[in-house]
């Protein structure tokens, strides 16, 4: 199924375009039940199921075909995702700071030249690596969430995919972003502001799905957007922390069930008729 076509690797911010894609109608098949506040979400088992595998993703939701003719562009782009695919899991595990070209080169069998060549420097490689990560969690984590209608579905869709994203391990170390973001949190320069960049645009991207689920009628529209996004990520990189440092499987349960609360707790009254009574949704 083809969620919409955008090019989302150009430099001016994935996050940002993928608020715009938050922003699409979508219509759906039925999804299993799973509520908040009497809001049917999605679950994790959907009828058009939806699972990442790097092997095979493009990295973009957009396939190019141009290819010369003695297919030598296919053959390079093919080595170059194979560089940056091993750079992304060193990354993760070893930090950005760990990356080197002739430490690449070997892992690979490549010849240093030839990497030199593809990225001129450390700090572009880097970069590359960063944008790599990128599009990583575009297919992983935005993409599955587009397939829940808009709202607090969506919303909820964002979370759950991200836990489980973490979960999952889908770059060696973790997430990638909070590996990276704790390295250079203190290190001026272009990696920094790069993620900087990079995560403020996810904090908006979480902000867009909150006010899209008030706009529904899903949650209180006296809530501030910006401060759930806020303890949302918050709880996604504190799941991530207890899972990588202390080996705990139920931290994603931990953060899923602390975001289900704190949906909950904002959904707005709703009476309904239980046993020939009118009662409050959270009686």
């Amino acid at each position: 199924m083809l969620i919409h076509e955008v090019d989302l690797r150009s430099r001016t911010g994935p996050i940002r375009q993928l608020t715009i894609i938050l922003e699409r109608p979508f219509y759906f098949f039925k999804l299993s039940r799973q509520e908040i506040g009497g809001q049917v979400l999605a679950s994790r088992s959907l009828p058009l199921p939806y699972s990442y595998d790097r092997a095979n993703s493009d990295r973009s939701m957009v396939l190019e075909k141009t290819v010369n003719a003695d297919g030598r562009l296919e053959r390079g782009e093919r080595t170059r995702r194979q560089i940056l695919d091993l750079a992304v899991d060193l990354a993760s595990a070893q930090g950005l700071e760990g990356l080197s070209i002739g430490g690449l080169a070997s892992k690979l069998s490549l010849s240093k030249s030839g990497l030199f060549a593809s990225f001129g420097s450390k700090e572009e490689l880097q970069l590359a690596t960063i944008e790599h990560a990128r599009q990583i969690f575009i297919d992983a984590v935005v993409r599955k969430a587009m397939m829940a209608p808009r709202g607090l579905p969506r919303l909820w869709a964002l979370c759950d995919s991200w836990l489980e994203y973490a979960g999952r391990k889908v770059f060696r170390g973790g997430c990638f972003f909070a590996a990276a973001s704790a390295e250079f949190d203190s290190h001026p320069g272009r990696i920094r502001d790069r993620l900087a960049a990079l995560m403020e645009e996810w904090l908006t991207t979480l902000a867009v799905a909150v006010r899209k689920a008030q706009e529904a009628g899903h949650l209180r529209a006296d809530a501030d957007p910006a401060q759930l996004a806020f303890e949302i990520h918050s709880l996604f990189f504190g799941a991530n922390w207890a899972y990588q440092l202390h080996g705990d499987s139920k931290a994603f349960d931990r953060a899923r069930e602390a975001i289900r609360h704190r949906l909950a707790a904002l959904t707005p009254e709703v009476t309904r008729k239980v046993g020939g009574r009118a009662r409050s949704s959270r009686s």
